[in-house]
């Protein structure tokens, strides 16, 4: 569709003057304000017809390229059928069930149960509270710290920024909720630990089982971490040896680990999910943006039979 001049003024006026930006950068948007309308394959088009090539879906979302026309055709199919139910209660639809199997399928180890959401906030948030639920239901009460590392990110909604660690996203929103609890970033370049990675022995690691130690291990609930930290920081990957010793600290400890894949997973680090490349499983993994490739809000927290059996255990155990 083209647009007038004055057409184009006008809708970029009330973007800005009636849309709030995830991120938003006030400077970009008093410069040029951009809207797009178009896209096909790995470029986009924006209203006054010029040709991005769009490197933020490799990044983020849109994995598999724009306007692909069988998963177009398959929207539209489904939308012939039924558009939404909610998975509530005892609730499911058929391509719901047979996107559960499809999973079960290509996650690592015995990840294998899904609980369907929106976004990777809301995966990640959502694995958070399945934690302290699962040990609660255990009779676990007094464990609800969670640990995760400073220079991470875990979403935008408030128990997803409580678990982030980048300083200047949490300052807006303090007090943040209490229980969260960040132990060192393993970036080596960076190290905040003035450690030399080849001599250092896992340095990072020894300060995580410090870190519990120092917390009670009885109280913790979870760690949650990006296996390799994303856009954020620069995508550093720990050190050797780094996850396969997290692993064995939660399992030591009784503490569950989640894995943040928002941005990782779906075959952006040449595995299906990050973690696969030190065969490490979690007991619960967060995942989203390539899940669906942008064409419609899902994310989902995929957790094992183990963990799903403490919900489904009996009337009133449910999650």
């Amino acid at each position: 569709m083209m647009y007038t001049q004055s057409e184009i003024v006008e809708l970029k006026k009330i973007a800005v003057d009636h849309i709030c930006p995830h991120f938003a950068s006030n400077m970009e948007i008093s410069k040029c304000p951009k809207i797009f309308t178009k896209g096909e394959g790995c470029y986009i088009y924006d209203i006054e017809g010029k040709k991005y090539l769009d490197t933020f879906a490799s990044l983020m979302t849109t994995v598999c390229g724009h306007n692909r026309q069988e998963i177009k055709d398959a929207i539209i199919s489904q939308l012939d059928e039924m558009e939404f139910f909610p998975n509530y209660t005892d609730t499911y639809s058929v391509p719901q069930v047979k996107l559960s199997a499809k999973i079960a399928e290509i996650m690592p180890g015995d990840l294998s149960v899904c609980f369907f959401v929106n976004s990777g906030s809301e995966a990640c948030e959502t694995a958070i509270k399945m934690a302290k639920q699962y040990h609660w239901a255990k009779g676990e009460k007094q464990r609800y710290k969670i640990i995760s590392r400073r220079h991470s990110y875990h979403g935008t909604t408030l128990g997803g920024i409580s678990a982030t660690g980048l300083q200047w996203f949490r300052q807006y929103f303090q007090p943040l909720i209490p229980g969260f609890i960040h132990s060192v970033a393993t970036n080596c370049s960076k190290c905040e630990l003035d450690c030399d990675s080849a001599s250092c022995g896992l340095a990072c690691l020894k300060s995580m089982e410090k870190l519990i130690l120092w917390e009670d291990p009885n109280s913790v609930a979870a760690v949650i971490i990006d296996p390799i930290p994303g856009s954020n920081t620069g995508y550093p990957v720990p050190p050797d040896g780094y996850l396969q010793g997290l692993r064995q600290l939660c399992d030591n400890y009784g503490i569950l680990l989640i894995f943040d894949e928002v941005q990782t997973g779906f075959g952006k680090t040449g595995k299906m999910f990050a973690c696969e490349h030190w065969n490490v499983v979690p007991d619960i993994m967060a995942i989203g943006k390539g899940f669906s490739g942008g064409y419609i809000p899902l994310g989902a927290t995929i957790l094992t039979p183990k963990i799903y059996e403490v919900f489904k255990n009996a009337p009133g155990t449910e999650f």
